[in-house]
């Protein structure tokens, strides 16, 4: 009889309170049938039914044999063999799984897992196979089976009556049944006759409520071993459960079911895991004994199977049983070839290689580990689309197919037509790579290069034909990739591939590696099939000789002429058996096949007349400001007419004109004279004697030496811009590569440094004069140098300031230094009291002219 959750209550409180019942204390005294009733639950619901009162079980109620559980029983086992309750109750802790053992099997199977056991991974808490299916109806009936008898029609009744010892059942108002031996079926059939004949007019039905226990013993390789409780309906299987499940030391393919001493059936789970098949399977009967043997001999299976693993085997099976374990062979297995590692006569490992016409009548031996290896990937029959293809990849090939039907129309190239370059690789029938090159642009045009056949395993490469023309590409990919992710991030999708930007096309690699693959395919004795490439080319190096052996393949793989090259005056360096030769070639033998030989040399001149700057650059107050390639020779002026010449609020007179070989050589200056200080201050000075004079000189000495250590080299060219602009040669000036114009706006100030009270900078005034502007700087300080005063003109000259005596007023300013707008007064400091007054006064004004030259062209 099924019982609810709340009589189970009932019964748990009941039970437990007889066992906590003591004289004088009223106690509710539970039936022996709900008793029964609480020990056929497993412990687990024992507990949880107990903590819902919040009673603590005793261990004598735990310990109560349900149907499924072991034996504890002393006699019957060692130590070794008791199951949980015994463990608990005696405070036993089983040995750990020796771990070291596990991981060296895994390593002699190369990390392989044996195969069938994880089928006991996961161990049922309670385990009634029989409880949940009908009785069949030949089921022999013994003692301890329960049945429900249900009387209905002019009466009713409902009977639970259990078989007993004597093989007898008792039915209330009926008789006394003999069912000892009888079949269930017949057991009905008894019943509702007897009825019958007893009561008119009443039916019955009979079923089984609840089944006998038999008792199994589950020994061998097994997790738990012992005497167990079972469903007189369990299987082999259902004990193997029951025992906690086999080992990894245990067979699969061998266990014994042993009855009255005798092995009556052997199981092999294999049938089981592999094909579903239950029908080895046996019922169990009582006192039965389930025997797990050691494993056989077993075979590692790694590689391209389906299902890999450690599968144990019988003395008849072949590899291909073996095979068959793993589930077969995957997509990707290379079955002519099967590779084999055993160990031979127990000394050496050694590595076999079999045919798969073998796999049927190889025996594998014990300890075998089988790899099956995969295919190449590299695909046969194909050719291969690399580079800037739209959809780069493998095409099939077939005899006939043309370099035009793999570049049909533009639209399968990632680059314009006009800028990408197809090569094709191939090899010859001496296995060497062969080249060749053409234009996407001849191969859309061309008859000739549309038609080109194609060989088997060819490899075609769209690359640009200049360097840099992949940066355009790379940047509208990214771009591309931008968008996508952030569309996918809109709409809240995850896609792991999404802003993993693909690396831009490297050309120079590209030919590295084509390079490498020629000379690794030419015989030792022959000189590969390279040629160099030197001149005003795009991409000057060595290329890959194409099977055409013409200058013009040549001049395409390097990307092209350069605009000052001299196409009249190409160099071919020819190496021959008796040395070089050395022809000139011009423009009309560019395309004859065979003019190129292996180890060459291919020179392009430079037309000196065509020579272009690389880079000269006008910024500022003019009408088109950037970066100009002038042709060598050509003056400022020029540079100026370009540039849409100056505009109207431009000042001609502070151009700030800058070469980069006047700033190194101040550079070097620099360092000069940092070097010089430092060595004349240590040497004249006496600043090491003390004092407070010598303290102060220290002072002034660090002082100069940080700004001259932070002045910058500009390298300014003082010129004369608006007598350049006027027409007078004499004043202009040939351009340099990296020279810089700066055209700076009008400025209305006059700026006063150094040795002053207030350095700053005035408004320029026409009727003012030298005095007058210092005076509105506060004058010269105490420790000025009116003597060594001067003037920066906005065109960068230096001009002295006053007159050059050894009075130390303003009247000794020079009266004839006319001042203009953008002029800086510099009045330097009284060095006479340091050494070397001569470098201190270099230093000075290399510092300010640093200084005002900066100011200009940071104030654009």
């Amino acid at each position: 009889m099924n019982i609810s959750f709340v009589s189970k209550s009932r019964v748990v409180f009941a039970v437990v309170c007889c066992f906590f019942w003591t004289p004088g204390v009223s106690a509710v005294q539970p039936t022996t049938q709900q008793i029964e009733q609480f020990k056929r639950l497993s412990p687990s619901q024992q507990k949880a039914m107990a903590q819902q009162f919040g009673i603590k079980l005793p261990s004598r109620v735990i310990s109560s044999t349900p149907v499924g559980k072991r034996n504890t029983q002393e006699n019957i086992f060692p130590t070794d063999f008791r199951g949980d309750d015994y463990a608990a109750e005696q405070n036993f802790k089983p040995e750990p799984i020796d771990e070291r053992r596990d991981a060296l099997a895994r390593q002699r199977y190369d990390d392989l897992r044996p195969f069938g056991y994880r089928l006991f991974s996961s161990e049922p808490t309670t385990f009634a196979p029989a409880g949940a299916i009908p009785a069949p109806e030949k089921y022999v009936i013994g003692p301890g089976d329960r049945f429900q008898v249900f009387l209905f029609g002019k009466e009713s009744a409902d009977y639970s009556v259990i078989v007993g010892r004597d093989g007898t059942l008792v039915i209330p108002d009926l008789d006394r049944f003999s069912v000892q031996g009888m079949t269930f079926e017949s057991v009905q059939e008894l019943v509702q006759a007897r009825v019958k004949e007893r009561k008119i007019g009443v039916s019955a039905t009979v079923t089984l409520e609840e089944l006998r226990s038999i008792q199994v013993f589950v020994l061998g390789d097994v997790k738990q071993p012992g005497s167990f409780a079972v469903s007189a309906f369990s299987t082999v299987i259902n004990a193997l459960f029951v025992a906690g499940g086999i080992t990894e030391n245990g067979s699969l393919r061998n266990i014994e079911l042993k009855r009255n001493g005798r092995v009556v059936a052997q199981m092999d789970l294999y049938s089981l895991l592999l094909q579903g098949d239950t029908s080895g399977d046996l019922r169990i009967q009582q006192g039965d004994v389930v025997f797990v043997p050691s494993v056989g001999r077993q075979v590692g299976v790694k590689g391209e199977v389906k299902r890999p693993g450690i599968f144990e085997i019988k003395s008849d099976e072949t590899l291909l049983d073996i095979i068959n374990f793993a589930s077969g062979f995957s997509g990707f297995a290379y079955e002519p070839e099967i590779r084999i590692r055993r160990t031979e006569r127990g000394i050496d490992r050694i590595s076999e290689s079999i045919g798969v016409d073998q796999i049927e009548t190889l025996i594998p031996s014990g300890g075998d580990i089988v790899e099956v290896l995969p295919v190449n990937k590299l695909p046969t029959k194909a050719v291969k689309l690399n580079g800037l293809f739209s959809r780069p990849g493998y095409r099939q090939w077939s005899p006939g197919i043309t370099l035009g039907d793999v570049i049909p129309s533009k639209r399968e190239v990632q680059l314009e037509p006009l800028e990408a370059l197809v090569v094709i690789e191939g090899r010859d029938i001496s296995g060497n790579v062969t080249v060749d090159l053409a234009r996407v642009t001849d191969v859309l045009t061309d008859e000739s290069k549309k038609n080109r056949l194609l060989g088997e395993n060819d490899v075609v490469s769209i690359i640009p034909i200049k360097v840099g023309s992949e940066s355009e590409l790379e940047a509208e990919a990214k771009a591309k990739a931008k968008a996508k992710a952030k569309a996918k991030a809109i709409a809240g999708m995850q896609d792991r591939n999404i802003g993993e930007d693909e690396p831009p096309f490297d050309r120079k690699q590209f030919f590295a590696d084509l390079n490498n693959r020629v000379q690794a395919s030419a015989s030792l004795t022959d000189v590969a099939p390279t040629v160099e490439v030197l001149g005003p080319v795009n991409a000057f190096g060595i290329y890959p000789l194409s099977t055409r052996a013409t200058v013009s393949d040549l001049i395409l793989a390097a990307g092209g002429f350069e605009s000052d090259a001299d196409v009249k005056a190409v160099e071919l360096v020819l190496r021959g058996e008796s040395g070089f030769t050395v022809e000139t070639i011009d423009s009309s033998r560019f395309d004859q096949a065979g003019l190129v030989t292996p180890g060459s040399q291919l020179i392009v001149r430079q037309d000196r007349e065509k020579t272009l700057l690389p880079a000269v650059e006008v910024s500022g107050f003019v009408r088109f400001p950037g970066l100009y390639r002038m042709p060598r020779g050509s003056t400022i002026s020029e540079l100026l007419r370009r540039a849409g010449g100056v505009l109207p609020n431009a000042d001609l007179r502070a151009a700030v004109f800058t070469r980069e070989e006047i700033r190194r050589r101040e550079v070097e200056q620099l360092k000069q004279l940092e070097s010089e200080l430092v060595a004349t201050t240590v040497s004249e000075s006496g600043i090491a004697e003390g004092g407070t004079e010598s303290i102060q000189d220290a002072v002034e000495v660090g002082r100069s030496l940080t700004q001259l250590q932070e002045t910058q080299a500009v390298g300014r060219l003082v010129i004369n811009l608006p007598a350049i602009i006027a027409g007078q040669t004499n004043q202009d000036v040939i351009l340099e590569d990296g020279d810089v114009l700066v055209l700076p706006s009008i400025r209305q100030s006059v700026t006063i440094l150094g040795e002053v009270l207030f350095p700053t900078s005035h408004v320029y005034q026409a009727s003012y004069n030298q005095t007058q502007y210092l005076e509105m700087s506060g004058g010269p300080s105490r420790r000025a140098d009116m003597a060594r005063a001067f003037v920066i003109r906005a065109d960068g000259s230096v001009t002295p300031l006053s007159k050059f005596g050894s009075s130390f007023s303003l009247g000794s300013i020079a009266s004839n230094v006319a001042i203009e707008p953008g002029d800086t007064f510099v009045i330097p400091r009284d060095v006479d009291d340091l050494p070397a007054l001569d470098l201190w006064t270099k230093i000075s004004q290399i510092i300010y002219q640093s200084a005002v030259t900066l100011a200009a062209v940071g104030s654009l």
